[in-house]
This record gives C-alpha cells, sequence and structure tokens, in this order.
C-alpha cells in the first residue's frame, strides 16, 4: 500500500489521488524516455484572484451533461431521436455559454474570434434542434445563454480555453454521429451530416490555432516499422 506523505494528509481525497496518478505517469513516461506532457497548471492557466467567468448554476449543469457517456437504454425510435436532439440541444447551449465566457477574457485576437465564431456556430444548431422539436410539438429546453458574468478579467489562459473547446468539439461529433447512427428517419440524419462537417471543419481551424501557439502536444506513436526497417537498411549499406 502507498504510504501518504504527512503534508498530503489534510487535503481532500481527490486532491491525494490525483497527485498519485501524475506522480505514477510522470514515473512510467519517464521510464519509457517518453517526453511528460506539459499539461496545465493553476499557476500558469487558471488565475484565483481575477472575478469569476461562470456561476455555480452552469458550473453544475455543465458537469452533468458533459459527463454523460450516452443516453440511456435503447428506447423506441421515435423516444431515442427526441432524447439524442434534446440533449444535444442542451449541450450546444452550455457550448454557446462557455464560448461566449471565453470570448470575454481571450488575449489573442484570434482565440477571441475563434470563441465568438464558436458562439455562432452553437447558436445556429440550438435553433436547428429547437426547431426539430418545435415540428413535434414538443417543447424545447430551457436556455443557460444568461449565466456567464460581465468579467472581461483572464480567469483562464487562452491554451486552456483552446483545449477545452476543442475537447468538446471532439464530444459534440461523437454525439451526432451516435445520434446519426440510430436515426432512421432521412431528414435527421441529413442534418446531423451536416453538423458534423461543420463542426469538424470548425474543430480543424482550432487544432491548427494550438499548433501555431505551440500549445498542441503530441501523443506518444507507435513505432513506425517502415522507418526503423530502411533505417537498418541503411546501416547495412
Amino acid at each position: 500500500m502507498r504510504e501518504i506523505k504527512a503534508s498530503t494528509i489534510n487535503r481532500p481525497i481527490f486532491i491525494q489521488c490525483k497527485l498519485y496518478f501524475i506522480e505514477k505517469l510522470t514515473a512510467f513516461f519517464n521510464e519509457e524516455k517518453i517526453p511528460v506532457p506539459n499539461g496545465f497548471s493553476v499557476e500558469n492557466d487558471v488565475s484565483n484572484e481575477n472575478p469569476r467567468l461562470f456561476t455555480d448554476d452552469f458550473y453544475i449543469v455543465f458537469i452533468q451533461n458533459f459527463s454523460k457517456l450516452g443516453i440511456g437504454n435503447r428506447r423506441p425510435m421515435n423516444v431515442v431521436e427526441i432524447t439524442g436532439i434534446y440533449y444535444n440541444m442542451i449541450r450546444n447551449q452550455l457550448g454557446r455559454t462557455l464560448c461566449t465566457g471565453f470570448s470575454q477574457v481571450a488575449k489573442l485576437e484570434k482565440v477571441r474570434d475563434y470563441m465568438i465564431r464558436g458562439r455562432d456556430i452553437a447558436d445556429k444548431h440550438v435553433e436547428i434542434f429547437g426547431s426539430t422539436l418545435g415540428d413535434e410539438l414538443l417543447p424545447s429546453a430551457s436556455s443557460w445563454d444568461t449565466l456567464p458574468t460581465a468579467s472581461t478579467s483572464p480567469t483562464f489562459s487562452d491554451k486552456i480555453m483552446m483545449f477545452n473547446i476543442l475537447s468538446l468539439n471532439g464530444i459534440g461529433i461523437g454525439n451526432y454521429g451516435r445520434n446519426l447512427g440510430t436515426t432512421q428517419r432521412h431528414d435527421l440524419a441529413v442534418t446531423y451530416i451536416r453538423l458534423i462537417t461543420e463542426v469538424g471543419a470548425y474543430a480543424e481551424d482550432g487544432a491548427n490555432i494550438m499548433i501555431q501557439n505551440g500549445w498542441m502536444e503530441q501523443a506518444p506513436q507507435a513505432p513506425d516499422r517502415d522507418q526503423l526497417a530502411h533505417k537498418k537498411a541503411d546501416k547495412k549499406g
């Protein structure tokens, strides 16, 4: 059993677990001679001195929605489609709020413009899903776009904000793809394909911003067998 240092006893258990895993992962990377990712830190990417950017209500709803991996057990087709549309609408409302808040505190113009573009895309997707529910005489999800505060102080670094939006882009594409795979309505399938294409292009532009600013860290890769084979052949030659 791992010995707990006296300096960590008074820390919450989840903080102790996090530090333990960071320690183990760092040792693993070093042992395998793999560069340790820079990741994020409170010192460089989060400011506790500036005014808060979002309310507790937003954080709670955000965590609840984006921690869900699916929409529950398989149900009759119409229920599955309605449920998918409803949750996609909520998540786009949350994404719109997030991009709105991030656009207020972004330092770089490219990052600020990217957040504004994301806000507009999310807003359009909310309208599309809302209209789809309205066509079925179903109520739309409550709006969350009034929750960002008026703060313009840099609560978060541009790097961590871009990372979060790119991560949510991937989650959004995955959600759309799952709903595309379960619908048998042609109109919904066409809509999901169009929205996936739009989010994919947006995500690609975001990745380019990350790369241009040196924020994109490459994950460890499997050995290139062809390259190794040619290298050995060159040595023999």
